[in-house]
């Protein structure tokens, strides 16, 4: 037969009892701005975020105005959206149309580093989804 390794303990503690932040990050979230939307002309933003251990939105994420292209860099990633779980690994893109409220949060004992694309729909775009 194949023996499997064991699974590495869990040693760290949950910490989705933060308290949020001003911006609606919880404690221990690092935000690495790379491309703001004034140097496209509002066009797109792009961001690092290195989740903590079992990090979760203190709320629900909603942009009227742009999609989220979201890129998992390492570890593991889950987003709501209408009460669906979609997890994403290391490599996975997940992409949340503009409009559409979701929730991430990180699901395991190691930290997740995403990348954040914002790009902002053109008021034409807004217009065929119904916006």
């Amino acid at each position: 037969g194949v023996l499997a390794a064991p699974a590495r303990p869990c040693l760290c503690m949950d910490t989705t009892s933060d308290t949020a932040s001003s911006r609606g990050h919880q404690t221990g979230v690092k935000l690495t701005l790379m491309l703001s939307a004034q140097e496209t002309a509002g066009a797109l933003s792009v961001a690092e975020l290195i989740l903590p251990p079992f990090f979760r939105h203190s709320a629900t994420r909603r942009n009227l105005r742009s999609t989220d292209v979201i890129r998992v860099i390492a570890g593991t990633l889950a987003i709501t959206v209408d009460d669906r779980t979609t997890t994403a690994e290391a490599g996975e893109v997940i992409v949340v149309p503009a409009g559409t409220r979701y929730r991430g949060l990180n699901p395991t004992c190691d930290p997740t580093v995403v990348l954040l694309a914002r790009i902002r729909s053109t008021p034409d775009q807004r217009l065929a989804a119904g916006k």
